[in-house]
């Protein structure tokens, strides 16, 4: 095992988080840290200068900065090392020349961090990513208006940076439940605070009325100790003093708001893209339904585009599994031999045995594997999105053309997948499905506790196996096992059409 390079600091995640906590307990407790010793203040700022506030002045080959001119892809690292380091300089620097260089250092930073981002406001890493992504940008730009006396409240109520903010809401399934793709839990936990704060700064009163709706439930404002409550939220998981300190400024204000759920009827993102629908507004009963269609290059994603999520009551019926703990094959060459980050345990068609590729492959030729083709329609009750999932898949699958349409149809109360394909060979063919309830297999039909799902027996053959779940990741978040159900052709196949309909039982 390597040791790292102590002459060669390197800004990460934690180098920064470290930085901005130490800056905050100087700007808190300075007066009490002098009297235990008139050295650890000198000596904190030292180490924040040499390890962080120096190397990022003189550097910009740090591949979270997006600043080395060439192309790139950044994510929240870019947001979230720069709200720290915005804190740690505006704290702890006593040279306002260096001051003013960091602080607009950052600016250029996050200036691509937003150029990259999709344009619709949706957070491509999804959903659990949210908080450390748009909630520090979130951070950047209130620290900015801050230093400034409240002036630049501009930027914080532009509609992009509203739209970022919104996607939080837009997301939500229900209870702590939100539409999951890539490397994220079904389950998330955005501090109740960030999100009122985020919602009264951009003029968002949903965003504002579900922060106040999530701290009613789980948090200050269920809690009889603010300030135990502000810590437990912001500093236990994934540490941060300075949400903390930002929770507790508006600890007054969120217990006597008016809080709303947030359930919104139809999300759509184009960019992404991603669709989300539900039968009805403000309701967790009946079905809700989400498709994505994203490349599989984006940052933390799966081999999952064209795959969607099914909900109804507001449980969990056809789902993502998420992503395990992470490890170093997580992020390595071996990163797709995951179980979970195939498109084979996504709820896609598998072809010949063969799934979705990954990733974006530069050079000539290139490929990026992901759904084209995408068409959104959202009239009279229906709600439905299409694309063509043969881009996605590799040559070797000899996918030439496979539409995928996703319909909530809320006056029939019934989700439609249709598939219509065409192969450059014959080929067995798979639509994969993972549910957590134990599926019972019927002819023509697989019943999912209060659901069923209806084929044609004549086309399609149901089978199922148990996924048993020994990470502590999914076991936390689905119990002992999922199901893989597939719906597989009664033969080979060189093109057809097949329907797939979800219904309550």
């Amino acid at each position: 095992m390597g040791l790292g390079d102590t002459a060669e600091p390197i800004i990460d995640l934690f180098a920064a988080e470290t930085a901005a906590t130490l800056a905050l307990v100087v700007y808190l407790l300075g007066d009490r840290l002098n009297t235990v010793s008139p050295l650890l203040i000198p000596r904190i700022v030292r180490e924040a200068e040499a390890r962080v506030l120096s190397p990022f002045l003189e550097r910009n080959d740090f591949s979270w900065m997006g600043l080395t001119g060439g192309p790139h892809h950044l994510n929240n690292w870019n947001s979230w090392i720069n709200s720290n380091i915005l804190t740690t300089t505006l704290l702890l620097e006593s040279d306002s020349t260096r001051r003013a260089a960091t602080v607009l250092k950052v600016c250029h930073s996050t200036d691509e961090y937003l150029a990259d981002y999709s344009p619709d406001g949706a957070c491509e890493e999804g959903p659990a990513y949210w908080t450390r992504s748009a909630g520090t940008f979130f951070d950047c730009c209130q620290m900015l208006v801050s230093a400034h006396g409240g002036k630049g409240t501009e930027v914080i109520r532009h509609p992009f940076t509203r739209a970022m903010g919104r996607f939080i809401i837009n997301a939500h399934i229900a209870g702590d439940m939100y539409c999951n793709y890539g490397d994220a839990h079904l389950q998330a936990d955005p501090p109740p605070e960030l999100v009122y704060r985020y919602g009264h700064d951009c003029g968002d009163e949903g965003l504002k009325a579900f922060g106040a709706f999530l701290s009613a439930n789980h948090g200050m404002a269920a809690s009889g100790d603010p300030l135990r409550s502000a810590m437990a939220e912001n500093v236990g998981g994934v540490a941060s003093l300075t949400r903390a300190l930002n929770a507790l400024v508006v600890a007054k204000q969120i217990r006597t708001a008016t809080g709303k759920d947030a359930l919104v009827r139809t999300a759509w993102y184009p960019n992404l893209p991603l669709m989300a629908a539900r039968q009805k507004e403000d309701s967790v009963e009946g079905f809700y339904l989400a498709m994505q269609a994203a490349s599989n290059a984006r940052s933390h994603g799966h081999n999952d585009s064209g795959s969607i999520l099914v909900f109804q009551n507001g449980e969990p019926l056809i789902v993502d599994a998420g992503v395990g703990t992470y490890e170093a094959k997580t992020f390595s060459k071996e990163r797709y031999t995951i179980w979970s980050m195939q498109s084979q345990y996504h709820n896609l068609p598998i072809v010949g045995g063969i799934g979705e590729h990954e990733g974006y492959h530069p050079g000539p030729g290139h490929v990026d594997y992901k759904a084209f083709e995408i068409r959104y329609t959202d009239a009279g009750g229906v709600t439905s999105l299409s694309a063509n999932l043969a881009p996605a898949y590799p040559a070797d699958a000899a996918v030439e053309r496979w539409i995928r349409t996703a319909t909530l149809d809320r006056k029939a109360g019934a989700i439609i997948l249709e598939e219509v394909f065409e192969l450059g060979k014959p080929q067995t063919v798979a639509m994969a499905f993972l549910t957590p309830k134990q599926p019972v297999i019927e002819v023509g039909h697989v019943r999912l506790g209060g659901a069923v799902l209806h084929f044609s027996p004549s086309q399609l053959a149901a089978t199922s196996e148990r996924v048993e779940l020994t990470d502590p990741s999914f076991h936390h978040a689905w119990g002992e096992a999922l199901y893989h159900v597939l719906l597989t052709t009664t033969g080979q196949v060189s093109k057809g059409t097949y329907t797939v309909e979800v219904r309550s039982a």
